[in-house]
């Protein structure tokens, strides 16, 4: 009996080391991936550029890097992603954004970037649709790249 309890103790310590060594945090939330594949959706699902879905997803992942975050808790970090404005409170609202961002043509095509890696923002952290008036945040941010109606920031 001592044997396998100690064998699964070192997968799991294994795994958290691994873990620990990635650029992302691991999130245990059972809602972590459709939290992310609906962000991209949501942010650029009507985007039709070539790397505007993936453009989203690397500034997601950035932000996780830097901020030591999973992927999920950057997607839902208050006034981070407007799309969640309002849609994160409570597990049923969360429920709810994501089942109708499935809905969503190119929710396959989103669900199959998780764990790319492109560059096609060189870097961003930061981006804002072309129609909204410029953030404060923008004048001390360097663009990066400019990808169909939104622009990357660094």
């Amino acid at each position: 009996m001592k044997l396998p309890i100690f064998t699964f103790l070192v997968i799991i310590g294994t795994l958290a080391l691994a873990e620990k060594a990635s650029a992302i945090t691991y999130d245990p939330c059972p809602y972590a991936n459709d939290v992310v594949v609906a962000t991209i959706i949501m942010e650029a699902g009507g985007e039709y550029h070539i790397g505007a879905l993936e453009a989203v997803y690397e500034v997601i992942k950035t932000r996780a890097k830097k901020r030591n975050k999973t992927l999920a808790q950057v997607c839902l970090q208050r006034k981070q992603f407007s799309c969640w404005n309002g849609k994160a409170d409570g597990i049923k609202s969360l429920e709810a954004t994501i089942t109708k961002a499935k809905n969503h043509p190119r929710w396959k095509i989103a669900e199959r970037i998780l764990g790319s890696n492109t560059n096609f923002t060189n870097g961003a952290d930061h981006y804002h649709a072309n129609y909204i008036d410029t953030p404060y945040w923008a004048d001390s941010m360097i663009v990066t790249a400019k990808i169909g109606r939104h622009i990357f920031y660094k």
